[in-house]
């Protein structure tokens, strides 16, 4: 009898050890996807980052509180002490108005309550009929004075206020 020797067979041995271009195979598409996700990822952040900066909306209306601003009175704006958009606190001076509109009101009535005075002078019964002509006729004349140094601040006032807009005209037609 002869003996035998076993013989083991070859395929055993490379089932359990994958061959050398599969293993290469395999490395380099886990390296292909892992590019491609990191390149996925660094897309969405930087869409992420877009998206955070800008503003959307589908019905082009943008939700927030809008609190309007008005003076007291009206007039033209000399100055303004407030930026666009700034937060501003209650009582806080925001813009000024031009004074002359007022002060030529001021002065005009001024005029009329001394031309009116000089009026109740006049009725007045006791004081001598002539000294109170004169001094009506003064009075009067002083009232018409002051009602022609109103009406000429007001003209004045209404001017510049035409020159203003004219430049303002200009300014928006430069645009």
């Amino acid at each position: 009898m002869q003996t035998e020797e076993v013989k083991k067979p070859v395929h055993a041995t490379m089932a359990t050890d994958p061959p050398e271009g599969r293993t290469r195979s395999r490395v380099k598409m886990l390296v292909i996807v892992l590019i491609v996700l990191g390149i996925i990822a660094t897309a969405g952040v930087l869409y992420w980052n877009y998206a955070q900066s800008y503003e959307s909306t589908d019905d082009a209306q943008v939700d927030a509180h809008l609190n309007s601003i008005s003076a007291r009175i009206a007039g033209t704006i000399t100055a303004i002490h407030t930026d666009e958009n700034q937060m501003v606190k209650p009582g806080q001076l925001v813009a000024e108005l031009d004074p002359s509109d007022y002060s030529a009101a001021l002065a005009q009535a001024e005029a009329e309550m001394t031309q009116k005075q000089a009026e109740v002078g006049v009725h007045n019964p006791s004081v001598p009929i002539v000294e109170n002509a004169n001094e009506t006729g003064i009075e009067a004349a002083r009232a018409d004075v002051a009602t022609a140094e109103a009406a000429i601040q007001w003209a004045e006032r209404d001017s510049a206020a035409a020159q203003a807009k004219m430049r303002e005209a200009e300014a928006n037609a430069a645009k």
